[in-house]
């Protein structure tokens, strides 16, 4: 991969580094022991309600992350332009995760731009448990909501690198989710269920949540790091760079 050169020896570049060139519009790395949760590239600081902060590195070029515990933990981001509605004509989540377990209620959210009352946006989750594995599931709203989700098998207490790819523009689209640079997609290793119909939800009026759904019943269980989100669709390679830059 490409990188800088220094004292003759290749340094590749850190995930945020390649991230904010692919034109992530907002970035929050989790780094921070106390305060807020910082976005490093705009003005979307996050409050944080119960989340440990300052845990260790989950991945290469990170200098920490946040540490939830499945029981009401979050970091709430007020809605802006930056980071509403990223998926109209493609967008992509991109984050670094260490899954402890499904989750509070078996559905624990990584992170989700809606409400359980105003189903007005998408959510990415865990859920069925199983055998020291998890499933995947992404949900966004539309006259009738598409659901996708994976196999039961995203192994807990090991680090994957977490990016999902979306077009909400036609209802026929489904999302792309990369799980260490390894593509999954509808009918290859995500199934849809319900099918996606009629008209695409604006989320703009709902705020984000990491680590749990707007109401707090639904904690994700494990360490998060590196949230990116960009309003453009990463291609494979550019999965494949981000990934490279932050594997041990």
């Amino acid at each position: 991969m490409t990188g800088l050169l220094q004292n003759n020896l290749l340094l590749r570049p850190t995930s945020f580094q390649l991230a904010k060139t692919l034109g992530a519009t907002a970035a929050w790395e989790f780094t921070e022991a106390t305060g807020d949760a910082i976005d490093d590239i705009g003005s979307n600081d996050g409050t944080i309600t119960g989340t440990a902060q300052g845990a260790a590195a989950i991945h290469a070029t990170s200098g920490g992350s946040y540490d939830f515990d499945g029981t009401g933990d979050v970091v709430e981001v007020t809605k802006h332009a930056d980071i509403d509605n990223i998926f109209d004509g493609g967008g992509s989540i991109e984050l670094w995760v260490d899954i402890d377990s499904d989750g509070q209620g078996n559905s624990g959210r990584i992170i989700e731009k809606r409400s359980p009352s105003g189903l007005l946006g998408w959510s990415l989750w865990t859920e069925t448990e199983s055998g020291g594995n998890v499933a995947l599931a992404f949900r966004h709203d539309r006259a009738t909501d598409g659901e996708w989700t994976s196999a039961v098998d995203i192994a807990i207490n090991t680090v994957h690198h977490l990016v999902l790819t979306y077009d909400k523009d036609d209802a026929t689209n489904d999302p792309i989710l990369y799980v260490n640079a390894v593509a999954r997609t509808e009918g290859s290793g995500l199934t849809e269920s319900p099918e996606a119909a009629g008209s695409a939800k604006d989320d703009s009026s709902k705020d984000l949540h990491i680590g749990n759904q707007d109401g707090l019943g639904s904690s994700f269980d494990g360490q998060i790091s590196g949230v990116h989100l960009y309003k453009t669709i990463l291609t494979a390679a550019q999965v494949t760079s981000l990934y490279e830059a932050g594997k041990r």
